[in-house]
């Protein structure tokens, strides 16, 4: 069995356009509240060395934050943890097999697919296809030329971390993975997914990184519009990847933002849709303003 290496798990599900603005740098969003100011960044969970480069005005702001917000803390979590979690998660009764949720034609494919990465379906048989799709995007990730290595995520927790800032995690790895256990048919509509994007050539992590890199957000909400008729996940990945963990972030974020010098990086695509952190947080009275990393 061959598991793809990853350091944060919702990843790579959502793949932008190609698209440029006139702000010259990842978006950052300014958060205040009563005179007190904290600071917001979308970040994306595979990089390039010029990308951890254009975050060091990030890791500026850290020196002077009491706090830093991600995702996980992967501090947290000893070597092996959150592999270990993943795949008994992503395992299949005993009496199941992954052949079981695919057409023949959607097997073909499969097989196909699996076969370019040097893998066997029988080496995966026994997980859940939403597995599948990650292990599959992760790969293609990763011969675009892109690293889990050291995500921006793990280069600020790593900065905090030096200088001594607390951090703190929205959510455990277990409750971060179990969401695709949430997900109809074992998340085949994620594999589906990845079989849609063999056939659209906008929907790579190379496009995202060019939409993080140049802080086009107006892009990226009609990126999630267009998703919307093509992705099969689509609904699920708005409604419970996005906007059900918006919503239950916006309780630790709350109070932590009202105290003030706090720095939350998580993934770029929690910033769209009606559900929006920046929407949650506007609603509840919370200055927001967009701007750039600089």
């Amino acid at each position: 069995m061959i598991l793809v290496k990853l350091k944060n798990l919702i990843l790579t599900i959502l793949l932008c356009c190609l698209s440029y603005s006139a702000l010259a740098g990842p978006s950052l969003w300014q958060l205040s509240y009563q005179g007190k100011t904290s600071w917001l960044m979308g970040t994306v969970h595979a990089t390039t060395p010029p990308m951890l480069e254009m975050v060091t005005p990030a890791k500026n702001k850290l020196k002077d934050a009491r706090l830093l917000i991600t995702e996980l803390n992967l501090f947290d979590y000893q070597a092996g943890y959150i592999r270990d979690t993943m795949l008994k998660l992503a395992k299949l009764p005993k009496q199941m097999k992954l052949q079981s949720f695919l057409t023949e034609n959607e097997l073909t494919k499969l097989q196909t697919l699996l076969a370019e990465h040097g893998l066997d379906i029988a080496q995966l048989s026994s997980y859940k296809p939403w597995f599948i799709a990650l292990q599959l995007n992760i790969l293609q990730t990763q011969t675009e030329g892109f690293s889990f290595a050291q995500s921006i995520d793990k280069e600020l927790m790593d900065t905090a971390h030096k200088l001594k800032v607390e951090i703190l995690g929205l959510e455990s790895a277990k409750q971060q993975i179990s969401y695709f256990n949430e997900a109809e048919n074992g998340g085949k509509d994620l594999l589906l997914d990845v079989f849609v994007q063999q056939q659209d050539t906008k929907m790579t992590l190379t496009h995202l990184v060019s939409l993080w890199s140049s802080g086009d957000h107006l892009a990226l909400e009609n990126l999630m519009q267009e998703t919307a008729k093509i992705y099969p996940s689509h609904q699920f990945t708005q409604q419970v990847l996005l906007d059900k963990r918006n919503k239950k972030w916006l309780q630790k974020l709350l109070p932590e933002i009202k105290q003030g010098n706090v720095f939350i990086a998580v993934g770029l695509m929690h910033m769209t849709g009606q559900n929006s952190l920046t929407k949650l947080l506007t609603a509840q009275g919370i200055s927001v303003v967009h701007t750039k990393l600089d």
